[in-house]
């Protein structure tokens, strides 16, 4: 089976798109990888996760994967959307928390965007057809979750299909969730171009 880099160190996002690559049989092998990619200042997750694709292509010359996702909030203009992990490190879901205190309006949409660049440096460019909408929580959830949780925002996300924050689902909640989204979500959009065959090398 051809194998598939996929850039990131973040666990979560790998076990999810490990996900879909199983259940959605990819003929493709995925393996994890760890590069320094440049985070561009960009209001567009795509434009970020292009970038990332071309810059980590030129570092390995072969295909490769790379994930940008983003929480937008109505209340806060869209904010922190494209720079959630940077403000992730920052602010935290605490200080989120803060910044809408007294905000009866907590409606939110989570965004996702995938860039597959193959060895050639062509870029396809693969995005949610549908955001995941929710709402931001009154408190942070303390559930374990590390080893799935993309970050600490899925202590304060609640996805509409649920009443509780992504980190109190359990393990068959989370699956009920995922085949969900195969009809939306850019993971499975991307599954489904990869089985039509295309030649990456």
């Amino acid at each position: 089976m051809e194998r598939l880099y996929f850039a990131t160190t973040n666990q979560g996002k790998l076990k999810t798109m490990q996900r879909y690559f199983e259940a959605m049989e990819a003929p493709f092998e995925l393996e994890q990888i760890e590069l320094e990619l440049t985070e561009i200042q960009s209001n567009n997750l795509s434009e970020i996760a292009m970038a990332k694709a071309a810059e980590a292509q030129a570092q390995l010359q072969a295909p490769v994967l790379v994930d940008d996702s983003g929480l937008f909030i109505d209340a806060l203009d869209g904010f922190p959307g494209p720079y959630s992990k940077y403000t992730e490190e920052k602010l935290g879901a605490k200080g989120l928390l803060k910044l809408l205190e007294g905000e009866e309006n907590r409606r939110c949409n989570f965004y996702n965007a995938l860039a597959l660049a193959d060895s050639s440096g062509t870029i396809f460019l693969f995005e949610d057809t549908e955001s995941l909408a929710g709402s931001v929580a009154k408190e942070i959830d303390q559930t374990p979750c590390d080893d799935v949780a993309w970050s600490d925002m899925w202590r304060i996300f609640v996805p509409d299909l649920n009443d509780k924050p992504l980190s109190a689902h359990s393990e068959s909640e989370l699956e009920t969730y995922y085949k969900s989204r195969e009809e939306k979500a850019a993971h499975a959009n991307l599954v489904r171009f990869l089985k039509e065959g295309p030649k990456l090398t």
